[in-house]
């Protein structure tokens, strides 16, 4: 896939999400194993825990906008950038 097209289907799964619920399995583990694995911090929010699931929530940071947030186990959740994820890619990342 391309970027545009991974930001495309980024954007389907979180506007085709209620917010604040838990997105899908299948989107979560796609999200996850193709997108969040490449996000610059990736070593920061993996100390954080385990992941209970993700869901789309508004942050008022950013005039409201929706946002993935990542929701672990222990109770704490931190929004996650698809499109940090995706600049972060190398031309290898998008053979795969």
């Amino acid at each position: 896939m391309t970027k545009s097209q991974l930001n495309e289907r980024c954007k389907r799964i979180l506007y085709g999400s209620e917010p604040y619920k838990p997105i899908s399995t299948e989107d979560q583990d796609w999200l996850m194993n193709n997108i969040f694995n490449h996000h610059p911090e990736k070593e920061w929010f993996e100390d954080k825990g385990v992941v209970d699931h993700i869901e789309p929530r508004h942050d008022k940071s950013r005039f409201h906008s929706l946002c993935f947030h990542i929701v672990f186990t222990n109770g704490e959740v931190y929004d996650i950038s698809f499109h940090k994820c995706i600049s972060n890619m190398t031309k290898k990342d998008l053979k795969q």
